[in-house]
């Protein structure tokens, strides 16, 4: 996919005179249809929409970038999973939109998520890659809010050609809502996964001040994110209105509401305050308390990002896949023995929540080295939780698997990297599995090793990875007796520049004080039977564990 990128400078104080307009009359929002939409089914949406109080742009405008919702917003809504209101205009599958596969991660990261190391054709993404965008994926369920904007604003700043997406389509609008927006548009969501937003940060009297100097005719430079109680949202703001005594309004495109003329975030300088009316669907309960904002550049979220998983990385980063949930779910990140952790950057979900929907986890960014556990509490929940972690810390990942948190309890999921040690601990024998990815082997290959060592009455389950010797070890938590399973998986290019892999599975009884050890050191295209396994005793003996290939 060509794209053109166009620098967009946020700093630059721009000599723009006042425009001395005023705000329009309140219009009905959904007086166009979008293409492909079922007139009936969009009117319907609407007639529920139009219902909600007016919370439009009012006073003097005084900055105009001349967006506006129609024509250079989408014609669908924000989408998540279900994706029920885009399902009923459209015809689209309920089960939600496509995201990220291997050619948008590429363009995200660079040719290093990819097995053949190419910038163009075909483009296999190694396991660590696979393991991340599967993770970045599942967070998207909640909705793509942070990635339509940024699309949005890409597109009518000319970064992005419509064209590219629909054909003929000169305007956002004209955009059909079908796979290769969608994939566009996750691409740009999972971009807040890789990149840190902290530097982003402002006040809401700040969001005025930058958006004075920003905003300019014919460019959205900016994607405006909130956090709120229940989550966060992220829109394009294109316009500013001066209401006098310190009052502001930014007029907004808000994904949630396509179509819609009528969507303003209100800022008072004098208190430093920021309301919006933000509800999640069509029947919920709107919330105006806005707790924090970002003004991130558009032109930073569609560039390339490090890759954390990559040789190099210096910093480790915590995914938790999201669950459905009546209530908010809290989590926590400390040191091992519970203490602060310093130096980590926590980003939140840019996606909203209602209870017995999706809700999202943070983002946490760990200095590459540090020991640390995540605790997520389900103690408010009156069903069991089941998520997914990956911590990725250069090149390899560790995490756990449909880890399991019971109903009013809590899972804690403990990392070790220098050590390479993992455990994961709950109250109940249903743990989920460990996963680790090994990434630094030779000729672009990789092994991945999916395993669990649980007793009868086992609190959690225990691995480590020495990577200098590609070895994977499980061992209960509390040293009784036991078994342990596991599935491994090697990646590797051939001669013919393919991606290939083998695949091999163990299982084993663990004496008491005893580890099944993965030796993965020889096992490649030439020795596809190499993978090893033995059982090591507490006085150093050992025995052969059969591989089945």
């Amino acid at each position: 996919m060509t794209r053109r990128r166009v620098g967009l400078g946020v700093g630059v104080v721009l000599t723009l005179g006042i425009v001395a307009a005023q705000a329009p009359a309140w219009a009905d929002g959904g007086a166009n249809l979008p293409p492909g939409a079922n007139q009936q089914s969009w009117n319907q949406v609407w007639t529920v929409l139009n219902k909600e109080p007016y919370w439009g742009p009012t006073g003097t405008m005084i900055r105009d970038s001349g967006f506006r919702p129609f024509p250079n917003g989408f014609g669908f809504f924000n989408m998540g999973v279900p994706d029920e209101p885009n399902a009923m205009i459209f015809g689209t599958p309920k089960s939600g939109p496509k995201n990220l596969d291997a050619d948008e991660m590429r363009d995200l990261m660079g040719p290093q998520v990819c097995v053949e190391g190419r910038e163009s054709g075909t483009c296999t993404l190694t396991l660590s890659a696979r393991q991340w965008m599967v993770a970045a994926n599942k967070s998207m369920a909640g909705g793509h809010c942070f990635g339509i904007a940024a699309t949005t604003g890409l597109m009518y700043s000319g970064d992005l050609d419509p064209a590219t997406y629909t054909a003929g389509a000169t305007q956002a609008y004209d955009v059909r809502y079908e796979t290769p927006i969608e994939r566009e548009i996750a691409r740009n969501m999972a971009a807040q996964f890789a990149m840190d937003l902290s530097p982003y940060e402002v006040t809401p009297t700040e969001a005025v001040e930058v958006l004075q100097e920003a905003l300019s005719q014919g460019s959205t430079p900016l994607t405006l994110a909130m956090y709120f109680s229940g989550g966060g949202h992220a829109v394009n703001p294109y316009a500013l209105y001066d209401r006098g005594g310190g009052q502001y309004d930014i007029a907004l495109y808000d994904n949630n509401y396509p179509d819609d003329p009528d969507r303003a975030m209100r800022i008072d300088t004098v208190k430093d305050t920021a309301r919006y009316m933000v509800t999640t669907n069509p029947n919920g309960q709107p919330l105006t308390k806005i707790d924090g904002l970002l003004l991130i550049p558009n032109e930073v979220i569609g560039a390339r990002h490090p890759c954390p998983f990559c040789a190099g990385a210096q910093e480790t980063v915590v995914q938790l896949s999201p669950v459905r949930s009546q209530v908010p779910i809290k989590t926590r990140i400390s040191t091992l023995n519970g203490g602060k952790l310093r130096g980590v950057k926590v980003q939140k979900p840019t996606t909203p929540w209602e209870p017995g929907r999706k809700w999202n986890f943070p983002t946490y960014t760990v200095p590459q080295g540090k020991d640390f556990v995540v605790t997520v509490n389900g103690k408010r929940s009156k069903k069991a939780l089941r998520t997914s972690f990956v911590a990725t810390t250069g090149t390899f990942s560790l995490g756990a698997d449909r880890a399991f948190i019971p109903a009013h309890g809590r899972g804690r999921l403990g990392l070790s990297p220098k050590d390479g040690l993992v455990v994961y601990q709950s109250r109940d024998r249903r743990l989920g599995d460990l996963t680790f990815v090994d990434s630094l082997l030779p000729d672009q290959s990789a092994t991945a090793i999916r395993a669990r060592a649980t007793t009868p009455q086992s609190p959690a389950v225990v691995g480590a990875v020495e990577q200098a010797s590609d070895r994977v070890a499980l061992f209960t938590a509390d040293k009784s007796k036991g078994a342990a399973e596991a599935v491994a998986t090697h990646q590797y290019l051939t001669s013919k520049g393919r991606a290939a892999h083998l695949t091999a599975s163990v299982s084993a009884t663990l004496p008491r004080r005893a580890a099944l050890v993965l030796d993965y050191a020889h096992w490649d295209a030439q020795h596809k039977k190499g993978l090893k396994a033995k059982v090591v005793l507490a006085s150093g003996r050992s025995h052969s564990v059969k591989v089945h290939y």
